[in-house]
């Protein structure tokens, strides 16, 4: 009988590697001393810990090589096939996505840019009405100003938009009558310069549009503080429409449009 070590040397592995083995059941020691603890092996066992290997190297997972240990070589030889014929479908699978994979590509592009078309929301500016489409849908906000600022952050909010608008429906109730267009926040860098701006206005705003065109500074968390002190200071935010966009340019220019009716 050989110590652990030797007969690591013999099968030229870690004496770590074979410790592994004895605790997943596929490679026994034949007798551990039990004043030692020392394990000790037959040298014939270097040739349980060749196939160990070979079938490790088929790609069998330490499980499948624990079912294989009392089974012949017949049998061995057989689940080997069938892992074959396994890898022979995965060869294949790849071989099919190489060939369709650029055609897969344009179908999956041209489904994404209809998708974005049907739910892009058109937006003009015509003096101090808002006019907005949407899905063949179309209406018309009256505002006491000019439109054009709101139009110009929506239409940019719309090529960078993580948050689609979903309010449109919403806004129909609306259509009769004339908005406030109250505040437009612009040059701000980080939620405390828009927080402190937001303070300073104690208008009472019954129904509020956020429109938010943030840099990557600003998390969800920091909007949800905005939105609690946009609360705070009479935007009631629980009547609100809300649009979320990220703004990719690099340059210092976000915004926060507030509009009560």
């Amino acid at each position: 009988m050989l110590q652990i070590n030797k007969f690591a040397k013999l099968c030229h592995c870690k004496a770590s590697l074979l410790r592994y083995y004895d605790s997943h059941g596929i490679l026994v020691p034949c007798y551990i001393d039990d004043l030692t603890g020392y394990r000790y092996y037959q040298s014939e066992q270097a040739l349980d810990f060749y196939r160990i290997k070979q079938l490790q190297s088929c790609g069998l997972s330490i499980k499948e090589i624990k079912a294989c240990k009392n089974k012949s070589d017949d049998e061995v030889i057989g689940i080997l096939n069938m892992k074959l014929n396994e890898q022979k479908q995965i060869v294949n699978s790849i071989e099919n996505l190489i060939h369709t994979y650029q055609e897969d590509k344009m179908k999956l592009e041209e489904t994404v840019n209809k998708f974005n078309k049907q739910h892009l929301l058109n937006v003009e500016s015509k003096h101090n009405k808002l006019n907005l489409s949407i899905h063949g849908n179309n209406l018309c906000l009256n505002f006491n100003k000019k439109t054009d600022k709101i139009a110009e952050l929506l239409n940019t909010m719309q090529k960078q938009s993580l948050i689609y608008f979903e309010d449109f429906d919403d806004l129909t109730m609306y259509e009769n009558e004339t908005w406030n267009y109250t505040k437009i926040a612009s040059g701000w860098n980080t939620k405390n310069e828009l927080l402190k701006m937001i303070e300073q206005s104690q208008i009472d705003k019954k129904i509020c549009i956020h429109l938010f065109n943030i840099n990557e500074s600003i998390n969800l968390f920091d909007i949800a503080d905005i939105m609690n002190l946009a609360d705070e200071n009479g935007y009631h935010t629980d009547t609100s429409l809300f649009n979320v966009s990220l703004s990719l340019d690099g340059i210092n220019n976000y915004a926060i449009v507030y509009v009560d009716k």
